[in-house]
């Protein structure tokens, strides 16, 4: 699994969006950098886990088997989490 991390524009919100159906592209605004990202398998353990550093994370999911993942962004009390299924 590889996490790349680069920096993007700011946008009002976070947002994410998929690229080519192997990569999630994850946005903030800035308010989640120093954030903890974790990457969760369907059976709960952590495949992968980093800091957000930038306001943009991709997350390419090239490198793992098909199905059911869990990005999960966590800093203090604030917690976001977004379903990925890899085909």
């Amino acid at each position: 699994m590889l996490i790349t991390l680069a920096t993007a524009n700011a946008m009002g919100g976070n947002g994410e969006k998929l690229r080519k159906n192997n990569q999630l592209v994850f946005r903030t605004n800035g308010s989640l950098k120093g954030a903890e990202v974790e990457v969760l398998a369907s059976d709960g353990h952590v495949v992968t886990r980093d800091r957000l550093v930038r306001k943009r994370l991709v997350i390419d999911f090239s490198q793992v088997g098909a199905g059911h993942y869990t990005v999960r962004v966590t800093k203090g009390e604030q917690v976001q989490e977004i379903a990925f299924y890899r085909p």
